[in-house]
Formats: structure tokens, sequence, C-alpha cells
């Protein structure tokens, strides 16, 4: 599985050769980013509809593909911040306004808008101390880190 991700960026890149595209590491950078970023909502999603098994299935998905628990992280607070940030701001700007002072591309920012329908407010602020407490524990104890992750979303579902 962890060549799974490697497998579909070699097809793709064979494909975009054939058509005579060529893939320089910018390009193949931005296919893996996209590909995390997009796993990154699909763990806001387990988070916000509180499905505890697909939330750490997320997170073993990451682990098995190397990505750093730092990197997770900054992630997810950088989604549950624009997530939050709309929360707060709803109704108070137009969208071309949250667009611009969010910094977000319009599909990005039609979905987080889509994700942050599925959390109440205190929910969001709860999980987003969570990232906080997270981050700043993983830094002191960073040989724990996967460990301190899935403590993370345990307490996320398991504490009030």
């Amino acid at each position: 599985e962890q060549t799974g991700v490697l497998d579909n960026a070699l097809t793709l890149m064979e494909l975009s050769n054939q058509a005579d595209q060529f893939w320089n590491l910018d390009k193949v950078r931005d296919f893996f980013f996209r590909e995390t970023q997009g796993n990154v909502f699909e763990l806001a999603d387990a988070l916000a509809n509180q499905d505890l098994k697909k939330s750490l299935s997320m997170m073993q998905w990451f682990f098995s593909r190397g990505i750093k628990v730092v990197e997770l992280i900054g992630g997810l607070r950088n989604q549950f911040r624009k997530l939050l940030m709309l929360k707060l701001n709803q109704g108070k700007w137009s969208k071309e306004e949250l667009v611009k002072k969010l910094g977000m591309h319009s599909f990005y920012f039609d979905k987080t808008m889509r994700q942050s329908k599925l959390f109440t407010l205190p929910r969001l602020k709860k999980i987003y101390t969570e990232l906080y407490n997270l981050d700043r524990d993983s830094k002191m104890l960073s040989d724990r880190e996967e460990d301190l992750f899935e403590m993370f979303i345990l307490r996320l579902f398991f504490s009030s």
C-alpha cells in the first residue's frame, strides 16, 4: 500500500509523457501535496462526523506514507484555522472577500465552507485548541509523536 501513491504518480507521469507533457520536480511535489491536502479534508470530515474508525484509519494512512506528525499537525491546523475563521465570519463578508482574506482558491473555499457546516463553533474551538496542545507536546516528546497523535484523536472522541 505504501507504493500505491507512487504507482499512481508514475502512471500519471507516463500518460502525461505520452501526451508530450513534461513532469518536473515541482509537478511531482504538487501531485503529492494535492493528495495529502485532500486527505486532510477527509480526516476533518471524519472528525466532523465523529467517526472514530475513519479518523484512526486516516491517521494510519498518513503515517504509512511517511508523513511526519509535524506536517500533519500543520495541515490540520491550517484547515481548522480556516474552518474557524469561516464559522466566526459567516455572514459578515461576501464570498469574494472571504476568499481573499483567507488566501484560498475558490474550489478549496467552497469545499471548506461545506465542511464548516458540519461543525459547531465549540467543537471547532476544541479541536483547534487540542491541535495547539498536540503541537506543543509533540515538540517536547518527539520520540512518541505518533502515539501523541492517536491520543489527540481519542481525546476528541472521549473527553467532554
